[in-house]
């Protein structure tokens, strides 16, 4: 929804209770994806993740993003559920190589 002076409360709360729910989804299902990933590749070099089908044709530049990707999903995901604290630096850098 734009932004927009005209809104009542019910909207202004209708919003906030979507854009809340969008985030908790979006950083439970990041770290679902850590755990998966870091499953599949436990005791593994890089070597052999990249052998693996699912990387058929990465570089190890290409694992290095992906697996920085999903522990930042994990860190946000553990900041909030009050697992750990954040560190104070950018983590949208993390996110780049998977913009659309």
């Amino acid at each position: 929804m734009p932004y927009s002076t005209d809104l009542n409360f019910a909207q202004w709360s209708a919003t906030a209770s979507s854009a809340a729910n969008t985030l908790e989804i979006a950083l439970k299902n990041g770290a679902l994806w850590q755990r998966k990933f870091s499953q599949m590749t436990y005791g593994l070099s890089d070597q052999q993740i990249l052998a693996l089908p699912a990387f058929a044709g990465r570089t190890q530049a290409d694992l290095d993003s992906i697996r920085a990707c999903f522990n930042t999903m994990k860190q946000l995901n553990d900041a909030f559920t009050g697992v750990a604290a954040l560190g104070q630096y950018d983590y949208s850098g993390y996110f780049l190589p998977f913009e659309w």
